[in-house]
């Protein structure tokens, strides 16, 4: 994020250490977590269409493999790529509920990430 003046960015950064109490330190630590998590989900897509390369339904073959090939050139962009630059931070937030087995299981296994996810409605 290219900010306008330094001490702009200054500003919001030192708010939000006062707001939340926490350090630089403790701040980038959160960052890399979140970012880590949400990787962890994306992997998880990523084996989930490598697993069924050349399966889906209605779709012959050849067609499945450049559907799925998309698919993962799509979820291993988005799995580098820091979660803050696509996702609201209540969508980052959820994701904190989880462990890194959890995640990635949820990306390789739709119904157990329906199943996680309807445990907390």
């Amino acid at each position: 994020m290219n900010w306008p003046y330094v001490s702009d960015k200054e500003y919001f950064v030192n708010l939000y250490k006062e707001l939340s109490g926490s350090s630089e330190k403790q701040l980038a630590e959160g960052y890399l977590k979140d970012w880590s998590k949400h990787s962890m989900l994306n992997f998880g897509q990523v084996l989930r269409h490598l697993k069924h390369l050349t399966d889906l339904p209605d779709t012959p073959r050849r067609e499945a493999l450049k559907q799925r090939l998309g698919y993962i050139a799509n979820d291993a962009l988005y799995a580098v790529l820091p979660p803050q630059t696509h996702h609201e931070p209540a969508e980052i937030a959820e994701l904190r509920k989880y462990s890194y087995s959890e995640l990635l299981r949820m990306g390789i296994d739709p119904d157990f990430a329906d199943e996680m996810l309807g445990n907390l409605n």
